[in-house]
Formats: structure tokens, sequence, C-alpha cells
């Protein structure tokens, strides 16, 4: 949600409330949303699947969020791990596009900061949750599953950018001679 608030809190063209519900519905066509390179109207030509900057930025919420937490291999699943939190933060962006585009979100500006504030009406049916969004957060995690080491990887790197660093976790440290804080934030 606070992605999308950013994004057009930052434009001014998004003042008007038709141009963000276009924006929305054009984002939804065809997934775009999940594509960072995707002009045009040919989807065969768009590329990085995954790595679009709602989501990545969505996504780096997750390992802003586990930073300095220590593994719990109990909880360690078929449903946990990075993978269905990518699967999350592209439901989320959908999620939240869909409230766009069927205009059931305002966004209110606070006159004295011109922070923009996202405002969703109350009820079940606007709410993230398994019943609404369920199907659709498993249906982006099945191809996230089936993705190499290596495409994965690309999309951990790509959202590094927007992760906040923080101090590393005794997991995380490197305990050799070289450095003792090598690498602190090695998610793959």
């Amino acid at each position: 949600m606070a992605v999308i608030t950013t994004f057009f809190a930052n434009d001014v063209d998004f003042e008007d409330s038709e141009q963000r519900v276009d924006f929305a519905k054009a984002m939804l066509k065809r997934n775009h949303f999940l594509f960072s390179q995707n002009r045009g109207t040919d989807n065969k030509m768009w590329s990085g699947l995954w790595r679009a900057p709602f989501v990545l930025q969505t996504f780096a919420h997750h390992f802003n969020f586990i930073q300095g937490r220590m593994e719990v291999p109990d909880l360690s699943g078929e449903l946990t791990g990075p993978r269905t939190a990518l699967a999350l933060a592209c439901a989320a962006v959908c999620r939240t596009l869909t409230l766009v585009a069927e205009n059931h979100i305002t966004f209110k500006s606070s006159s004295s900061t011109g922070m923009w504030t996202a405002v969703i009406p109350k009820g079940n049916q606007y709410e993230f949750n398994d019943t609404i969004w369920g199907a659709a957060t498993r249906r982006y995690l099945e191809p996230i599953k089936g993705l190499s080491e290596e495409n994965f990887s690309l999309v951990v790197d790509d959202t590094q950018k927007y992760v906040k660093k923080g101090t590393a976790t005794s997991s995380a440290v490197d305990l050799g001679e070289d450095s003792e804080y090598e690498d602190l934030f090695a998610f793959r």
C-alpha cells in the first residue's frame, strides 16, 4: 500500500483520481505490474518478470522485517521463506492496484506535511486475507517456486536496492579472518 501511495503522491498527475484509476487499470491489464520492462502492448516482448519496482519495493518490506531475526527451523516449510514473501508481495501490489482501479481507495494529503495516506473502506471484501486473496497468492507462488536459484537470485539482488541496511544477526556474520562482518546481507 505504502509503495503505491508514495508513487502517486510524488506525481502531480495523480492528484486526479481518474488518472490513478486509469493507471491502475493499465497496470493490471495482462499483469503489467509484474514486469520491469513492459513497454508496448505485446507482452511477449516484456521482460523482468517479478522485478518491477512496485513488486521489488513491496518484497523489500519482507527483508526489512526479518532483518536481525533468528531462523526457526521448525517453521521452515513449503509456505514460508522468501519465495512465499515474493508471492505475497505480488498479490499485495495487485490488491492495491485493484482497489485503486475499482475506486475503492482514496488518498488524503496532510496539509502540514504533504504526506498522503491511503483510506480503504471497512469490510471483509477490502481486506487482504486468504478468503479474498489466497487463490491469487497461490497462483503467483506456483511459478515463483519454479524459478531456478539463479533467476530467483536476480530478483533478490534487484530487491537489495530497496532494503534498509541494518545490523547482522549471529547467523549472518562471517567469522572468517578477512572481515568479521563481510556480506551482512546474504539472502540466498
